[in-house]
C-alpha cells in the first residue's frame, strides 16, 4: 500500500479538481465526522489521509520518525477510504483502492501547494493557515 502511493504520487501542480484564485485550495475542515454519514465520512478521512501524506512528504528529511508515522497513519486511513468507496459506489475492491489513491494523491499534492505558499509567505508550513487546524480536527475526530 505505501508502495503503490509513493510510486505513484506526483508533488507538482497539476491537480484536475482546483479552480481557484485565493492561496487556498480548502476550505477549513472544522465540521465532526458523523459515522452514520458515509459521503461526509469518505471526504473527511479523504482529506484527513491527505494531509497527513502532506505533512510527512514535508517532514521526510528533518523528522524521518515523524514522517513515517503520518505515513503510516495516512495509509491506513486511506485503505478505509476504499472500503467506504467500495460500499458508496458499490465498486470493486481493486476499483475502490485505485479511486481513492488518485484522490488522496490530489489532495495531497493541494496541501502541499498550500504548505509551500505559506513557507514563502511565513517561513512556515502551518503557521496561520487551515492546515495547522486541519490536523487537529482530524487528530480529536479520529481520537489520537
Amino acid at each position: 500500500m505505501i508502495m503503490y502511493f509513493n510510486e505513484n504520487i506526483n508533488f507538482n501542480n497539476s491537480i484536475f479538481f482546483t479552480f481557484h484564485l485565493s492561496a487556498n485550495n480548502f476550505e477549513p475542515l472544522d465540521r465532526k465526522l458523523d459515522p452514520e454519514d458515509k459521503g461526509g465520512s469518505f471526504y473527511f478521512i479523504s482529506r484527513c489521509s491527505a494531509v497527513y501524506f502532506a505533512s510527512a512528504k514535508l517532514l521526510e528529511e528533518r523528522d524521518p520518525d515523524l514522517s513515517k508515522g503520518f505515513q503510516d497513519f495516512a495509509s491506513l486511513l486511506l485503505q478505509f477510504v476504499a472500503v467506504l468507496d467500495v460500499d458508496l459506489r458499490n465498486l470493486s475492491e481493486e476499483e475502490a483502492l485505485k479511486r481513492s489513491t488518485k484522490l488522496i494523491i490530489e489532495m495531497t499534492d493541494l496541501y502541499i501547494e498550500d504548505m509551500n505558499a505559506n513557507w514563502v509567505k511565513t517561513g512556515s508550513f502551518f503557521d496561520g493557515t487551515y492546515i495547522g487546524d486541519d490536523i487537529q480536527t482530524c487528530n480529536r475526530e479520529l481520537d489520537l
